[in-house]
């Protein structure tokens, strides 16, 4: 699958092309108090999204490593379900303890079936820095 029009090489959304070839993203992107594991196709089509929701863990339990590895064991399913071998990762928050389980699942789960090209950390930041949580009053 080469990739040769020019037309299309710039998208607003992120984008990584090495060696002209495109391949499948896994998004990586954790919110407050979810994460999120999105399998983008190379032209920016969702493919599927896994969430803590879609594994059945709810409240306290959400934050506990094993429901952060059945987030990646249930990727790496829907990647060999899909056939998708080779991809390259965007993790679009910080690598912590939740983030580093669920990616542990995927591996384990995942073994030598997944390959991963490229892994690359996104931060969006605004320019006059990150906005405090509210104060909480009880």
């Amino acid at each position: 699958m080469k990739f040769n029009n020019p037309a299309l090489s710039y998208s607003p959304k992120i984008f990584i092309q090495r060696n002209d070839l495109l391949l499948p993203r896994l998004v990586i992107k954790k919110v407050r108090r979810n994460l999120f594991f999105t399998i983008v196709s190379a032209y920016d089509h969702v493919i599927a999204t896994v969430s803590y929701g879609k594994t059945g863990f709810r409240g306290r339990k959400k934050r506990t490593d094993i429901g952060s590895q059945a987030i990646g064991r249930m990727t790496a399913y829907i990647l060999m379900q899909k056939q998708i071998r080779y991809l390259d990762i965007i993790i679009r928050s910080y690598y912590d303890r939740t983030v580093r389980s669920a990616f542990r699942g995927l591996r384990r789960f995942g073994g030598k079936y997944i390959n991963f090209r490229h892994i690359e950390e996104v931060i969006k930041r605004g320019h006059n820095g990150l906005r405090k949580r509210k104060k909480r009053y009880m």
